[in-house]
């Protein structure tokens, strides 16, 4: 949704050194090839007080760009819990390179960039843009899923940790044993260094950690507390420590979905 001035006062450098054909940064945490989607992550940082005009000139600015005929579904964010209750977080998935090209192409003939700067862009005190890899192989994330709210634990990964095998491996457990829970894994390709892992929740009560815990049923499955215990410390190894955020989705900001 940022035009290109406004992406140059991002705090993080959009710093690809590897194949973008494969979608793999050479600082990725999985390291390796995998079967990845890409997804734009916005986040805009509102002046204080102006929340309410922020949200107001923005509805404006979706309308405007449903009408120019936006080919994305943005959908937005709001923090839940932590510091910075002032950001909005606008995310697509998922897009190929070929299509960023075209697409800010689109952005700047159909002037909808002018019109951010005109109606949007002097209720915003500071912009980031960040580009991630969804892991849909190892996640189980339906296409048609319906949620309110997301939990997002981000790992904190070691210098030269490799999160890849452990990451399936604990998926490849959880499908086998048909884990009733909704969840997706996603790597930063720019920014921090970690891996995610995003649980979807339609109420603070299904925010209730399950009944059994992941790990006291994939030790059942797996028949063996010790294996099942091996298994959560390959993965653990890997990170030297998380923090946990949760955010509301907003579709009274966000585009209608497309099919």
């Amino acid at each position: 949704i940022l035009d290109d001035e406004q992406l140059e006062l991002c705090r993080d450098r959009l710093d690809f050194l590897a194949d973008p054909r494969l979608g793999i940064s050479a600082d990725d945490p999985g390291g390796a090839e995998r079967s990845l989607a890409g997804r734009i992550d916005e986040c805009i940082e509102v002046k204080d007080g102006a929340m309410m005009d922020f949200e107001n000139a923005f509805n404006t600015h979706v309308k405007a760009r449903k009408d120019a005929g936006d080919t994305r579904d943005w959908q937005v964010f709001t923090p839940h819990t932590g510091s910075h209750m002032n950001r909005y977080y606008i995310r697509y998935c998922c897009f190929s390179w070929a299509d960023r090209d075209a697409y800010a192409k689109w952005g700047k003939d159909s002037k909808m960039n002018d019109h951010w700067n005109n109606n949007v862009a002097k209720y915003v005190s500071n912009v980031e843009h960040n580009y991630n890899w969804v892991d849909f192989e190892n996640s189980n994330w339906p296409d048609d899923l319906e949620f309110k709210y997301v939990g997002v634990r981000s790992f904190k990964l070691k210098p030269g940790a490799n999160a890849e095998k452990s990451v399936k491996e604990l998926s490849d457990v959880a499908k086998d044993m048909n884990w009733g829970e909704n969840w997706a894994w996603s790597y930063p390709v720019t920014g921090k260094s970690t891996v995610d892992l995003v649980f979807p929740f339609n109420s603070f009560a299904d925010m209730e950690l399950p009944d059994p815990e992941f790990s006291e049923a994939a030790a059942k499955h797996m028949g063996s507390e010790e294996k099942a215990g091996e298994m959560m410390k390959r993965f653990s190894d890997t990170y030297h420590g998380s923090y946990y955020t949760i955010y509301e989705h907003r579709p009274d900001l966000s585009m209608e979905k497309k099919k």
